[in-house]
């Protein structure tokens, strides 16, 4: 599943700035650390989004991350299920020139919408 994500300037993570998300790394945590409840909005997790999601979010950089499903742990119900926490992610590229859903363009892979 091809994503969105905003980071730091400095290619760290927008709530702890720790974790490096420069493009190529893989990014994992403990899934029994994952928040699982959709109903609980705000909660622990690595945090992933769709397009819909970025304005509700700030960030100097935009990056793509790409989810294996099966580290999916959940997807909030708020925003219409725009964002989701997994427990892994790849960071794949940068975007730098956001002319839109860029990711709705590819029909090599599913993205969250």
């Amino acid at each position: 599943i091809l994503t969105y994500k905003r980071i730091k300037n400095d290619y760290t993570d927008c709530h702890t700035g720790k974790i490096d998300n420069h493009v190529g790394k893989t990014v994992s945590m403990d899934r029994s650390k994952v928040t699982y409840n959709p109903k609980v909005t705000c909660a622990s997790g690595l945090h992933v989004c769709s397009y819909s999601y970025l304005g509700h979010f700030g960030g100097a950089r935009l990056v793509v991350c790409e989810v294996e499903p099966h580290d999916v742990v959940s997807v909030p119900v708020d925003y219409n299920y725009a964002k989701m926490r997994c427990c892994k992610y790849k960071v794949i590229e940068e975007i730098t020139d956001t002319k839109g859903d860029v990711l709705s363009t590819r029909s090599s892979m599913v993205y969250l919408s």
